[in-house]
Formats: C-alpha cells, structure tokens, sequence
C-alpha cells in the first residue's frame, strides 16, 4: 500500500480538534519512536520549549543503550549560543537541533526543498499562483518574526530564490507581480500585516482558495517524504525522535502506526 494512503485523509482530520502540542510514542524500550508535533513559535518563553526538553530527557534515558537519530522539520546550520538563540532564530527545529548536537546525535531534514516542491505542482497548477502561494507562506513567516526586517528586502529574497531555483524564464517573481496577482483575486490591496489571512490561505486543511489546494498537495508530498525519511532511519536500527509541526503529527500518525 502507497504512504498516501495510510495518511488521515482531510475530512477526518477536520472532524474534531487535537491538542497542540501533539505527541505520541510507538515501539518499545530500547526501539522507540516520539513524535513531537509542535506549535510552531520562535518564542523562547513559549511553554512547550520546556516539553520537548522535558521529552528529550526522556527519549536520551530510553533509548541510551541504542542507537538514535533526530528528524526535524528545518535545517538549522551553523552555532546557536544557547537554547534561547535557537529557537528565537529557527523555533523548536532550531531548540532539538541544539539539544542533539550537545548529545552528538545526527539530526536528518526530510523532504523536498521548496522550489523542487513548485517544480512538482507546475504539473498541476498555474506558474502564477504557485509563486503567489509561497509569497503568502513567505509573509506568514515574516509575520513571525519577533525582529522583523522590511518586508520587501525578506519577501524579494525569497523570491529570488525561486526564480533561481526553478527556471521558470516566462514568470515575473517580483513583489509587485504579487501585489498584482493579489489584487486581481480580491480586488483589495495586498497587506503585508494581515498574519490571519496568510494563514487562513496556507492552511491545507481549510478550502477557502485555490491556495489551499497547493498546500495540501505540497503538503502529501511532503508527508510521503518525512515518513518515508523515519521508516528508513527505523529500519537502520535507530530509535527516532521526530520535531515536526503538529499538523504532520496528526496526518502521519495512521502510516506511522501501520508502517513501524
């Protein structure tokens, strides 16, 4: 059976509301697998900084006699001068990458990059509103920040990145393209501050726009690689501790009950 079809299907996932943070735990002592599905926060003060620790502790204790790897949601190069530097700079991808590599312990990024996830969705999508989609992931993610830098230096950035990374010569990556993109779809000027509407838009759970829809199919490619990145790492005789948005916690949950 393909990963696909062992994830909780939308509507299911839709029917009833889960705790954040999501967390659960499959195997035995000495070959196990906790899964921390976080809210996604670059607060240092944010109460489930001291949870993951809290499940760190526990996972090191278990498993101390074995072997182990972490997988995170975002890679987080170079030195963090203590916990509250690594998440203030990457969030609770950027605290577990500290904790493992204090432990010496490998931590593996799962998953397509972004452009070669937009690369996949041109089958499917217009040119035009995947750019526009990841341009409103962009301002979500700038939205929060607790520094925020322009918006145009960090949003053009990005944009940049995209063009560069996937060739498209036919397609205007500029600010004003999304403005303009924007505009034309609700008739109502782009606000680089409404955090609500960036996220409303980017939920793959919800139905709101077409943008929802490249969500979620960015969002099943990207589920088939986390879990097939955490089968791989099990089979190797590793325990796992997973870092991941609760939303891949609750979707995964199902194949990774099947799967381990």
């Amino acid at each position: 059976m393909k990963i696909l079809e062992l994830l909780l299907p939308w509507d299911e996932f839709n029917k009833r509301s889960y705790p954040q943070p999501y967390i659960y735990r499959i195997g035995a002592k000495g070959n196990i697998l906790i899964y921390f599905g976080a809210k996604h926060s670059l607060d240092a003060k944010h109460e489930q900084n001291e949870q993951i620790k809290e499940q760190w502790e526990s996972f090191l204790v278990e498993t101390i006699s074995g072997r182990r790897k972490v997988v995170a949601e975002v890679y987080s190069e170079g030195l963090f001068l203590d916990e509250n530097h690594a998440v203030t700079a990457r969030g609770e991808s950027g605290l577990i990458s500290y904790l493992a590599k204090r432990e010496n312990i490998e931590v593996v990024i799962p998953g397509l990059g972004k452009q070669e996830q937009m690369k996949i969705c041109d089958e499917y999508f217009s040119r035009d509103m995947i750019l526009y989609h990841h341009a409103l992931q962009i301002a979500l993610q700038w939205n929060r920040l607790e520094d925020k830098p322009p918006f145009d230096q960090f949003i053009e950035k990005f944009l940049m990145r995209d063009k560069e990374g996937t060739d498209w010569d036919d397609t205007d990556f500029t600010l004003e393209h999304i403005k303009n993109i924007h505009e034309s779809l609700f008739g109502q000027p782009f606000d680089q501050k409404d955090k609500d509407f960036f996220s409303r838009m980017t939920d793959p759970s919800q139905f709101h726009s077409i943008t929802n829809e490249i969500s979620r199919k960015q969002n099943d490619l990207r589920e088939v690689q986390i879990i097939d990145t955490i089968v791989k790492i099990w089979d190797e005789g590793n325990s796992v501790f997973v870092v991941m948005g609760s939303g891949h916690a609750i979707i995964e949950e199902p194949a990774l009950r099947i799967l381990l």
